[in-house]
């Protein structure tokens, strides 16, 4: 809701809540020995986010704490490998000394923009990769404003690439980014770590090496709070993707908003013209069958009797049984903020980072460009871009 109220016009729109049964609450237990925290990297395209990435797993690998995943792991689809490029938001798992992360690298490039804000809306925290050989660049100004409207509140930064660069450039990179993080409404004096993620992924032992990986995890161990979940109120996953398994059936990956999910429970599924009735068949977290996933924990759940071309991103997930109900609510937009006296809806994109379906949608200026979406029947879905 607040993206919207950055892009200077007023729009109405229209949304959704579900409601379900709350007495079919399940009791709290989790798969980890210690606390769950989504973490991820934004930043700039190739300023080193999925390298550090790879960077971390391998470090904590030779701990114990994780599995190596590699750079072509993590960038694993076919116009990835092609374009050199992080295109789809990738989920890692790994831990430190002190707790659980699951960690989703997010795309840099300026035409993914969506999938960036579908991954760093599932994040608690966020380590924002700045190259010391560029400094900050228009991605980073961007990243930081989507995640700061998506409710990303905790940022460390990580300066990448110090090895091709002076110290005295480090420097000038570190002030330069304290400034932007407090201009965007982040903590100026969040931690900073210098470090070469490549350097520590070739198993470079010097302070910029793999000692700033552990360094960058005691700083995120230290800096962003453990996160307040919601585990009593019955289970809703927005799904992000979903894909067929041979013999077995669809599966649907998304982050748990709140609740509980079990084996054998009875969900519906629910979005774009949509409605059907399932039963939960499995459930994975990071390739590992578990008899239950809790709020906060990237899953995959697979669904019985669901066709995979019945689910569309965006579709909400959640326990049996349920009702809705619309209302309408006024977004005042600044004029101020951008200069724009125009119908926003035809020639601006409206990103939508609300868990909800439009049904309608007005121009209230009554400007003669504006549109009445109502006619056209279209839905707008989560994090999908209405113009």
């Amino acid at each position: 809701m607040n993206i919207l109220r950055h892009l200077g016009q007023e729009v109405f729109y229209c949304k959704r809540v579900f409601i379900v049964n709350a007495k079919k609450v399940v009791k709290f237990s989790t798969s980890y020995e210690k606390v769950h925290v989504n973490i991820g990297t934004i930043g700039h395209v190739d300023h080193g986010k999925t390298t550090l990435t790879a960077a971390i797993t391998k470090i904590t690998s030779k701990a114990g704490l994780s599995k190596f995943i590699s750079y072509d792991e993590i960038d694993r689809a076919p116009e990835e490998k092609a374009r050199g490029i992080t295109i789809n938001a990738s989920h890692i798992g790994y831990s430190s000394k002190l707790r659980h992360y699951a960690h989703t690298d997010c795309p840099g490039h300026a035409d993914y923009i969506k999938n960036m804000i579908s991954g760093a809306s599932q994040m608690d925290g966020a380590i924002l990769v700045v190259a010391a050989s560029e400094g900050p660049m228009p991605q980073t100004r961007e990243h930081l404003l989507l995640a700061r409207q998506v409710g990303v509140k905790k940022i460390v930064l990580y300066i990448n690439k110090c090895d091709l660069v002076d110290n005295d450039v480090w420097e000038l990179v570190e002030l330069e980014m304290r400034e932007m993080l407090s201009d965007f409404g982040f903590d100026g004096g969040a931690p900073v770590v210098f470090g070469s993620a490549t350097k520590a992924l070739n198993g470079d032992t010097s302070p910029i090496g793999e000692d700033s990986i552990w360094r960058l995890l005691d700083a995120i161990d230290s800096y962003i709070p453990n996160p307040s979940r919601d585990y009593t109120s019955p289970f809703l996953l927005p799904i992000d993707n979903s894909f067929t398994v041979p013999g077995r059936g669809t599966v649907v990956v998304g982050t748990l908003k709140r609740g509980i999910v079990k084996k054998n429970c009875e969900a519906d599924l629910l979005g774009f013209d949509v409605k059907l009735s399932t039963t939960v068949s499995d459930i994975q977290v990071f390739k590992k069958s578990v008899p239950s996933a809790n709020a906060g924990e990237n899953v995959g759940i697979l669904l019985r009797g669901i066709k995979n071309d019945s689910v569309a991103k965006g579709a909400a997930f959640f326990i049996k049984p349920m009702r809705d109900r619309e209302y309408v609510t006024l977004i005042d937009l600044f004029q101020e903020l951008y200069g724009m006296n125009y119908g926003a809806l035809l020639v601006f994109p409206v990103v939508m980072a609300e868990f909800f379906w439009a049904a309608s949608v007005l121009n209230s200026l009554g400007d003669e460009r504006g549109v009445d979406l109502a006619e056209r029947d279209l839905v707008v879905a989560p994090l999908e871009d209405m113009s």
